[in-house]
């Protein structure tokens, strides 16, 4: 009786262990989910689509593999920049950052190698790019370099981030126009700087305390809001002029009508909840649904065109 006892102990200390040990895996799994931050990832996907819907890129095998590579390089990004951040306030994609582990570094590092292992069977080019695109974003986010700190620097990134996903599909295949391509990735770039400038804004403080000396920080939340709000309308005429010359007619009515809308809630919201600054969430909120509204389109417009 007492051996029998003695092994039901055991079994169940060997039970409790591998359920602790499961919970604490699954609450690894569930940071690293809600860190990727899927709205920021729809923006990567807007990017592709669009970029492959100007420069008339058609599906192949080779286009599906950049995909993936793309996402998850993208994704690493977010991962390896929430590692170093440590937000504990709202960002764009996560109102409550759930609080930052080793896990996010080693994901990071996991889905760079992944999507690296992807860019090799795909064109020099874009293994190039990724390259690239790997050593900014170490350079821009890792504590011995941490060159997002200097807001100008900062500016310049985030206008590359944008522009890089716009033509990441035109160096997986041959673009029908390339001058198309780079006008609306140049529309791209300017869109993202603004978005990026916006949404620090509410971060001046946690900023300031890490060190980073965003342009809100350095010049004050009205300056910076007014920046964004121009940078803003510089993308328009990139982008629809790209368009227009594609004679991609009906999805050029539609970002027309897009970006109207956006920057006409952009105004709404510095004109009025600027001071206070009591609109991230509903910031938040809009710059997430109106990306899965633009994306649902591209997508659309892209089995329509293909």
């Amino acid at each position: 009786m007492g051996t029998k006892l003695r092994f039901w102990k055991r079994d169940r200390n060997v039970f409790k262990s591998l359920f602790s040990k499961g919970i604490m895996f699954y609450e690894e799994v569930k940071r690293v989910f809600l860190h990727i931050r899927w709205p920021v990832q729809i923006a990567m996907l807007l990017g592709f689509f669009a970029g492959s819907i100007v420069g008339d890129i058609h599906y192949s095998p080779e286009i599906l593999r950049g995909f993936i590579s793309w996402f998850l390089i993208w994704a690493s990004v977010t991962l390896f920049n929430s590692y170093y951040d440590k937000d504990e306030t709202s960002v764009i994609g996560l109102k409550h950052p759930p609080k930052v582990g080793k896990s996010l570094l080693y994901t990071a590092i996991l889905f760079k190698l992944l999507g690296f292992l992807i860019a090799l069977t795909l064109s020099r080019v874009y293994l190039v790019f990724y390259i690239i695109y790997i050593g900014l974003s170490v350079t821009y986010s890792h504590k011995f370099f941490r060159f997002k700190s200097n807001g100008y620097i900062a500016l310049l990134y985030n206008f590359i981030n944008g522009m890089y996903v716009f033509i990441i599909p035109s160096t997986l295949a041959v673009p029908v126009d390339y001058g198309a391509v780079i006008l609306a990735g140049i529309g791209a770039g300017f869109y993202s700087v603004a978005t990026y400038i916006f949404t620090q804004l509410h971060q001046t403080k946690e900023d300031t305390g890490r060190g980073d000396f965003s342009i809100a920080s350095r010049y004050g939340i009205e300056k910076a809001s007014i920046v964004s709000f121009l940078l803003m309308i510089l993308s328009v005429p990139f982008v629809l002029y790209a368009l227009y010359s594609r004679a991609l007619t009906g999805l050029f009515y539609f970002m027309a009508f897009f970006f109207t809308f956006v920057i006409l809630v952009y105004f709404y919201l510095i004109r009025k909840h600027l001071e206070k600054f009591k609109s991230f969430d509903l910031l938040n909120n809009f710059i997430s649904y109106s990306n899965y509204l633009a994306i649902v389109v591209m997508i659309y417009f892209y089995i329509m065109m293909h």
